[in-house]
C-alpha cells in the first residue's frame, strides 16, 4: 500500500538507556509498563503493519530499505517517553528524529495526542523554534499474562530530531539549567534572554484569523528545550505543547503572559515574562514585527485604561510612553 513503509530484510534495531530518567526536579518518574515490553512491540510493528514510524523515516531519507534504527530514552516526565533515534537505510544515508510514546493507553495518551495535534497546528507558524511532528499511530502492547482484557495501545509519534538542544529546567535560583549530566546553569543574563525569547516565540504563534496561539509551557514537564552556547545568544526550541489558547485578543494575550508564574523547586512563583518590561516589549515587537506589535502593546493599553482588564504593576500606563506605543 502507499502508506505502508517496508524495512530492510535484516533491520537492525538497538535500544539505550532503559534505566529511569529523573525529571528536572530530580524525581524518578513512574512507569505504567516495562521498556522491554515497549521495544518488543515495537519492534513486532516495524516488521509488521507499521504506518507511521517506518514512513515517517523513509520521508527523510528516501525510499530505499531501512538497515538500522537505534533508540536511546533520553526524557521523560509523568506521562511520556522521549527517545533519541538514529536510522540508517541500505544506502548508508541517515537521519535523526524523536519518537515520542504515552505511558499509558488512557489520559497519557489523550495528553500526547493532543500534543502530536497542537504541534502539528503551531509548527508551521514558527518552523525553526516548533519542532516538527510527522505520522502518528498506536503501538500495540500486549499483556504479559496473556489477558484480553489488560491488552493496551499506547498512543506514539515520530518528531523531528532534537539535535544539539536539551531540556531546559528551572532552579531553585530561578535560573534556568540544561538537563544534562552534569547540568549547565545558565547566567541571569542567558535566563532574561530565553525568557525574552519565549515571549517572542508565543507571540509569533498567534494567529490573528482564529484567534489562537500557544499556550504558556510547563518548564517542569519537560515542554522547552534549549543550548547555551559560549558565545552569542541562547537558542529555545518547543518540544511539546499541551494546550492551545483560543479565542484570545492580542490585549488578553499580554495580560495572560506578564500574570502567569512557573513553581520553582521550593514551590516559589517564578514569572515567565522578563524582569524587565521593556525586554517584555521587544520580544512583543520581534514576535509580530515593529508595527503589529506596538499595536498589540497600544491595545493593550487601552484596555487597562478603559478597566477592560486588571492593571498591572509590571506593565503600567504610565510606561507606555517610554514604550513608544
Amino acid at each position: 500500500m502507499k502508506n505502508q513503509a517496508k524495512p530492510g530484510p535484516s533491520l537492525r534495531v538497538r535500544w539505550k538507556n532503559s534505566s529511569p530518567v529523573s525529571g528536572i526536579r530530580g524525581d524518578e518518574q513512574r512507569r505504567h509498563y516495562k521498556l522491554e515490553t515497549l521495544a518488543s512491540a515495537t519492534e513486532r510493528l516495524l516488521h509488521g503493519n507499521d504506518r507511521f514510524i517506518l514512513p515517517s523515516i523513509q520521508a527523510l531519507l528516501g525510499p530505499a530499505p531501512l538497515a538500522s534504527l537505534d533508540f536511546e530514552l533520553v526524557l521523560e516526565n509523568g506521562y511520556r517517553f522521549v527517545f533519541k533515534a538514529g536510522a540508517t537505510n541500505t544506502k548508508k544515508k541517515r537521519a535523526h528524529f524523536a519518537f515520542v510514546v504515552a505511558k499509558n493507553q488512557t489520559e497519557f495518551s489523550k495528553l500526547v495526542r493532543n500534543e502530536h495535534e497542537y504541534l502539528a497546528t503551531l509548527h508551521p507558524r514558527a518552523p525553526h523554534h516548533i519542532l516538527k511532528p510527522y505520522r502518528r499511530g498506536e503501538i500495540f502492547l500486549p499483556d504479559r499474562h496473556k489477558r484480553s482484557a489488560h491488552h493496551r495501545e499506547v498512543f506514539a509519534y515520530v518528531m523531528q530530531g532534537l539535535g544539539p538542544f536539551r531540556e531546559l529546567g528551572l532552579g531553585r535560583d530561578h535560573q534556568f539549567f540544561i538537563n544534562t549530566a552534569p547540568r549547565r546553569k545558565a547566567s541571569r543574563i542567558q535566563t532574561e534572554a530565553i525568557k525574552t525569547k519565549l515571549v517572542e516565540l508565543i507571540a509569533r504563534t498567534y494567529d490573528p484569523t482564529t484567534r489562537d496561539c500557544m499556550g504558556i509551557p510547563d518548564i517542569a514537564s519537560g515542554d522547552l528545550a534549549a543550548t547555551l552556547p559560549r558565545s552569542g545568544p541562547p537558542q529555545l526550541r518547543v518540544l511539546a505543547c499541551r494546550e492551545l489558547l483560543r479565542r484570545v485578543t492580542p490585549a488578553r494575550l499580554i495580560h495572560r503572559m506578564i500574570g502567569a508564574c512557573w513553581k520553582s523547586s521550593k514551590d516559589l512563583d517564578v514569572p515567565v515574562v522578563p524582569a524587565d518590561p521593556h525586554d517584555f516589549a521587544q520580544g512583543i515587537l520581534k514576535g509580530r514585527g515593529a508595527e503589529e506589535g506596538r499595536a498589540w502593546l497600544g491595545e493593550y493599553f487601552d484596555a487597562v485604561r478603559a478597566r477592560k482588564l486588571a492593571k498591572s504593576d509590571y506593565l503600567p500606563l504610565s510606561i507606555r510612553d517610554e514604550l513608544g506605543v
